[in-house]
């Protein structure tokens, strides 16, 4: 017992509190040295402290907790630890650059917009296509990462429209699909059509977080008209989000109707 120290004496050195080590201690993350049997008084070395460290700067960073245990208890690498964490900061940097976005594109408006289809006829255009897994929380993000993808194609010209394919009804976890809108044959390349025909169209300026409002008009039209909204929805990207301004993104919400 003599290089061991009392919780109370342990969690001042720590900086935290005796509730956050009993915490850790009912978690698995940072265990005592010594429980006494007898009293259920917990006991710590002096090394331990550099695992509460860990603890205390990994959540201060939002990590949770069943990660840091993955290093602290499982062996995970802390490099793999704080790469998981670089990821997981940049796409909520991502998402709060666009939710600036969206609130400087409706900070002057007195309410949402609504918005009016139009009917148009499309011609049937030659694409390539990726398809990937998106679940309803992170469908953007989902959609992006395999937009990314499919722009990293060789060969193809990055600059050309995507069509992205979703759902009209979103459960927890589905399916979609993006196209990129080839000139022609492509070397090596699978090339697929992608049906034109008839749609009603709502063309969206603005942020793509702002997309719903684009979605409601889009689908009390289809009931007004008589129309069985079924999907898939189509969203045809004209313009590229890394060099337009995401106030001036111009993006085409499709449903194919009869």
């Amino acid at each position: 017992m003599s290089d061991l120290v009392p919780i109370g004496v342990f969690a001042e050195a720590a900086r935290v509190t005796v509730k956050a080590l009993r915490h850790y201690h009912a978690l698995g993350v940072v265990v005592p040295a010594r429980v006494d049997p007898a009293t259920n008084y917990r006991y710590y070395r002096w090394d331990q402290l550099g695992d509460v460290l860990c603890v205390t700067t990994l959540r201060d960073l939002g990590t949770p907790l069943d990660r840091i245990k993955e290093h602290l208890v499982g062996g995970s690498p802390l490099h793999d630890v704080l790469a998981a964490e670089r990821v997981r900061l940049r796409r909520q940097v991502a998402r709060a650059e666009r939710a600036l976005a969206l609130v400087d594109a409706l900070r002057d408006a007195p309410r949402l917009p609504e918005v009016r289809p139009d009917v148009v006829e499309l011609p049937d255009r030659d694409t390539i296509a990726l398809t990937g897994p998106a679940h309803a929380d992170t469908i953007g993000q989902d959609a992006a990462e395999l937009i990314g993808r499919l722009l990293a194609t060789p060969g193809v010209d990055a600059g050309a429209p995507v069509i992205g394919e979703y759902p009209l009804k979103l459960a927890h976890s589905f399916t979609i699909r993006v196209r990129l809108e080839v000139a022609g044959p492509v070397d090596g390349l699978r090339v697929e059509p992608w049906p034109g025909g008839r749609f009603a169209r709502v063309v969206h300026v603005g942020p793509l977080d702002a997309l719903p409002i684009a979605y409601h008009g889009l689908v009390r039209w289809l009931h007004e008209h008589r129309h069985r909204p079924a999907g898939p929805v189509f969203e045809r990207y004209l313009d590229d989000p890394a060099t337009t301004p995401a106030h001036l993104l111009r993006t085409e919400v499709l449903h194919r109707v009869r």
